[in-house]
């Protein structure tokens, strides 16, 4: 993947209310790319984003119990790291596909196959919105970089390409008692890149816009939602750009005409989506 223009679909889905309906979503339908492959996550355990985007593409779509099922011609596909068998990863391979892994970086999740290897010191309070899940405090890296070594080794051993690790920015995030500092995240997102890069792994860096300037150099595309709204600097990510790596970028209350001539200036692959994450979308 490069950082030319690719056309990005979020959706959002919960696979706890109906896993499988996951594989009739209209918006898994149509994803256009101009050059490059697709990327989709699918998340269990609670209301998640799907991005996705594709080369002259349309989508596939992994379903709750780790079966793909192929609604079209994905280049690259990003999914659960621990729902997704071995099995499935190489029947897209076959198919000249490239597959991400997606795994949290940044929060315990008690439904995860690992979740009894992380002591409680490293779990702190809840994730707002996801309740049953705990923020990690990410100063411990002596106590998570084994961890996080474990999921990674999965990946490779399951023959994933490349990783996605959530939660790159607890520093931004309303963590309540835990503080994490920009410099403690920087330490643990560059542990991250190594142990991904140290096992032949692409990496991406989910928004931290403070510390592109730093980290994208070690990662291999960025994933970005409401900068424009938010007032943040979106030119920050320019250097995934500028570095031929793509930037995913979605907006939710924003019209198209508010944000759309700046992302293409940029380079960035922009989209409008509901907050629902429904499959309306608006297109740059």
């Amino acid at each position: 993947m490069d950082g030319s223009e690719v056309q990005v679909l979020l959706c959002h889905y919960d696979f706890r209310s109906n896993p499988a309906s996951l594989a009739e979503y209209d918006c898994l339908r149509r994803c256009r790319d101009s050059r490059r492959g697709v990327l989709l996550r699918v998340r269990r355990g609670g209301p998640r984003t799907v991005v996705a985007s594709g080369e002259g593409a349309q989508l596939a779509v992994a379903a709750a119990q780790g079966a793909c099922r192929h609604l079209n011609h994905a280049q690259v596909y990003d999914i659960d790291l621990f729902e997704n068998p071995a099995s499935t990863v190489k029947t897209l391979h076959d198919q000249g596909r490239k597959v991400i892994c997606y795994m949290s970086g940044g929060s315990w999740e008690p439904y995860r196959p690992d979740a009894g290897d992380f002591p409680d010191s490293v779990k702190s309070g809840p994730v707002p919105e996801w309740d049953d899940e705990r923020w990690l405090d990410v100063k411990q890296i002596d106590v998570l970089k084994p961890l996080m070594a474990k999921r990674m080794d999965l990946c490779k051993q399951k023959g994933f390409d490349g990783v996605e690790p959530d939660w790159a920015d607890l520093h931004n995030q309303d963590t309540g008692d835990l503080v994490i500092t920009a410099a403690e995240q920087l330490a643990y997102n560059r542990m991250l890149a190594g142990l991904a890069h140290d096992r032949g792994l692409a990496i991406g860096l989910k928004n931290d816009l403070d510390q592109v300037s730093t980290l994208s150099g070690l990662f291999d595309f960025a994933v970005n939602e409401q900068c424009f709204e938010e007032r943040a600097t979106c030119a920050k990510l320019t250097p995934f750009i500028g570095a031929g790596k793509p930037v995913f970028h979605a907006e939710y209350n924003l019209k198209p005409a508010d944000f759309c001539a700046d992302a293409t200036r940029l380079g960035f692959s922009s989209i409008r989506k509901n907050r629902e994450l429904d499959a309306w979308r608006g297109t740059c």
